[in-house]
């Protein structure tokens, strides 16, 4: 019989989600900043050749998928990490 050893993590990351051992979400909140920081400027590159309202509107399609996904554990979140 073999004998398994799992080693814990203090952070892991599950469906889009990182979950620290603390479950403050401080850690997914840098995690939801750096990657829209990143993907926002990528986006620079097609507003360059778009129209103000067409910008207006993939911006806030932008923001809004990224702040309704997972929305619920947001629910009563700190001050500081808002």
């Amino acid at each position: 019989m073999r004998i398994m050893i799992i080693a814990a993590k203090s952070i892991i990351s599950w469906a889009g989600v990182v979950i620290d051992s603390q479950l403050s979400l401080s850690e997914h909140v840098a995690s939801v900043c750096r990657s829209g920081y990143y993907q926002l400027s990528q986006l620079r590159q097609a507003v360059r050749s778009s129209s103000v309202d067409a910008t207006k509107t993939m911006v806030q399609a932008f923001i809004t998928s990224r702040l309704d996904y997972c929305n619920s554990l947001y629910y009563d979140i700190t001050d500081e990490l808002m």
